[in-house]
């Protein structure tokens, strides 16, 4: 090997991995969160998502969000608002989705 060149191992070509976080489990508990600290109902959480994403959006379609029933997604601009409101966070690991709530700096 005395030309100078670095042998490179060739490894096999790596397929990549596509996937999306759980949109329907993370905003179903953003939701949940945000009822349990805002006192305040589905039915007003829809109000207040169809103001601020500009669509109309029923109490009803939250809880298809929520579950997942006829394949709807929330849209990411809710999660990001839950986000911002409720003060939690998306973890995301390589094996789980955690919602946390970010230690307060002292």
């Amino acid at each position: 090997m005395g030309s100078g060149k670095t042998q490179i191992k060739r490894y096999p070509k790596m397929r990549p991995i596509v996937c999306e976080p759980p949109r329907n489990e993370i905003f179903n508990g953003l939701r949940q969160i945000w009822k349990r600290e805002s006192g305040r109902n589905y039915g007003e959480l829809a109000e207040i998502l169809s103001k601020y994403l500009e669509l109309s959006i029923s109490p009803q379609r939250l809880s298809s969000w929520a579950t997942g029933s006829d394949d709807r997604k929330a849209p990411w601009e809710a999660i990001y608002w839950l986000m911002h409101v409720t003060g939690y966070r998306v973890v995301l690991g390589t094996e789980n989705v955690k919602l946390q709530k970010p230690r307060k700096k002292k």
